[in-house]
């Protein structure tokens, strides 16, 4: 359970350019806000980085 509850990385799936997509303010959110310490990765059907994060 502590993989579940304490991960190293965190995939958010549906994240795009888009402006106001929550995928991506998902992603903002946990690195900006939480200062989460782990790897943010932004997964989306065209591959392409989201604000920053790889896709």
């Amino acid at each position: 359970m502590e993989k579940f509850f304490d991960p190293h990385s965190v995939v958010v799936v549906g994240a795009s350019n888009t402006p106001f997509n929550l995928g991506a303010t998902i992603c903002n959110m946990l690195k900006d806000y939480l200062q989460y310490p782990g790897a943010v990765y932004a997964v989306n059907s065209k591959g392409e980085k989201v604000n920053g994060y790889p896709g």
